[in-house]
């Protein structure tokens, strides 16, 4: 059984909220059904915006705490909101919204999803919050068993066996080939790092799968093109690997 991956989106005026639903969730960590991330994880000198990116694109089930603050947050509201929506409507992943302080939350994007506690009722105005946050997790509780119990039926239906593995992950491989090359092909005279080719390829027509990558896998990708000839690579002055295409075969990809 592997555990659900839920992302903690919060304003840190509300960080205390946070604490205290993860103690109410910690249940369902002990019986390794979740695995919890948010952003007092990310360790000093990380990119910090592509690790909170990185972590909403792989996470199952995204709690947003939504309060005044998260509501006038730009980065809460405009941004981490932005990416999980679009993950939600592409059945991805679920957005939760978890309502901790009153506020006009029914004028906002999330009133057309299930809240909780149950009714929207915000949790500061629960007479015993520990009653309140017993609802919050009642309510995750359902949500981590019905997406366990499909995860389990679709590895009991649809295990492929070694082949299909070998000959799916081969075409994965030269299907984001082609895309890095013709991102690297749109900007023939520019070198990048990896994390610049993920931040961007969703700007290139073709290539927008090259964002739900992780870095690794992509300097994987510009490795490989590298060693067949296709692709440049040297160190910037920060010691970065960077990559160009090789111009002298940059016809081949018009």
């Amino acid at each position: 059984m592997n555990p659900i991956r839920i992302f903690f989106s919060y304003a840190h005026e509300d960080e205390a909220f946070r604490i205290e639903l993860e103690k109410h969730l910690s249940f369902l960590k002990r019986s390794k059904k979740i695995i919890g991330w948010h952003d007092r994880r990310i360790s000093g000198g990380s990119n910090w915006e592509q690790e909170i990116n990185e972590n909403i694109d792989q996470a199952q089930v995204i709690l947003m705490l939504i309060s005044p603050d998260f509501i006038n947050s730009d980065y809460c509201y405009e941004t981490e909101a932005i990416r999980a929506f679009e993950r939600h409507n592409r059945k991805e992943a679920l957005v939760i919204p978890v309502i901790v302080r009153p506020c006009l939350w029914t004028e906002t994007p999330f009133k057309s999803l299930q809240a909780l506690p149950t009714d929207g009722i915000p949790v500061s105005t629960f007479k015993n919050l520990d009653e309140a946050w017993l609802n919050v997790a009642q309510g995750l509780l359902k949500v981590v068993d019905q997406l366990i119990e499909k995860n389990i039926g679709i590895q009991l239906n649809d295990i492929p066996n070694s082949q299909e593995i070998v000959a799916s992950e081969k075409s994965k491989n030269k299907d984001h080939e082609e895309q890095l090359l013709k991102f690297l092909f749109e900007y023939k005279i520019y070198w990048f790092t990896p994390v610049k080719i993920k931040s961007m390829a969703d700007k290139v027509a073709g290539t927008e799968n090259l964002t739900s990558l992780e870095v690794d896998s992509i300097i994987e990708y510009c490795e490989s093109l590298s060693k067949k000839g296709l692709v440049n690579s040297m160190l910037n002055a920060r010691g970065t690997k960077i990559f160009k295409i090789n111009e002298g075969n940059a016809n081949l990809y018009r």
